[in-house]
């Protein structure tokens, strides 16, 4: 995270109390405000190492679930979740990142709000290669600097926001870096509005070896 979307979250902390569910929350630091101020928070990784390095960090005031982002997200009861959090970039990692949204639209409380981070592919763009990305409509998969390398997707602003629109998603706050991160954060609208992008997932990254 950055100085920016630490300071958003622990404003939206200190507005009340509520539910927060962090998806792909790795060990948890969007959820620290939140937790101290004795909010109901849930954490969701697909990791058993994070998630064990998080309840040592948070303690028993999280819930800590081990299951893939989207799938939880999906089975959840509608409007049941409050504040939602896809901040760590999750939406580049995931393998349907629009289920993603859709599935958060449709559990997210009418009082709740959507926290997004992802990579901004234009900004992004002149720290790579040619040869090192693979295109799709809207973005781009290339491979982070990790040991293993790992894929992840790069987006177009318009394409986010597009999803967000489709699934009844109206943005209230956006932000552009710093670097390539682009963060978001949307309410349920009055009525959804069409996309310019049609539905569906992405093609699949390179080299993925699962779901995440």
């Amino acid at each position: 995270m950055d100085d920016h979307v630490d300071a958003l979250l622990a404003q939206m902390a200190a507005q009340g109390t509520g539910s927060v569910v962090a998806l792909g929350g790795g060990s948890g630091p969007e959820l620290r405000e939140f937790a101290k101020l004795g909010w109901s928070c849930t954490l969701v990784d697909t990791s058993t190492r994070m998630l064990a390095l998080a309840a040592r960090r948070l303690g028993p005031a999280v819930r800590y679930v081990q299951e893939d982002a989207v799938r939880y997200m999906t089975v959840q009861p509608e409007r049941s979740a409050g504040t939602i959090l896809h901040v760590g970039e999750i939406l580049g990692y995931v393998e349907d990142p629009e289920g993603l949204v859709r599935a958060s639209a449709r559990a997210m409380s009418a009082d709740g709000n959507l926290v997004q981070t992802f990579v901004d592919a234009a900004r992004m763009r002149g720290r790579l290669g040619e040869s090192s990305v693979r295109h799709f409509s809207g973005g781009y998969w290339f491979l982070e600097r990790r040991d293993p390398p790992l894929p992840m997707a790069a987006f177009d602003i318009s394409l986010v926001l597009g999803w967000h629109a489709t699934h009844g998603l109206e943005p209230i706050h956006r932000r552009l870096g710093p670097g390539p991160r682009c963060v978001v954060v949307s309410r349920l609208a009055d009525q959804p509005r069409r996309s310019s992008h049609e539905p569906g997932s992405l093609p699949p990254p390179p080299h993925r070896r699962g779901p995440m």
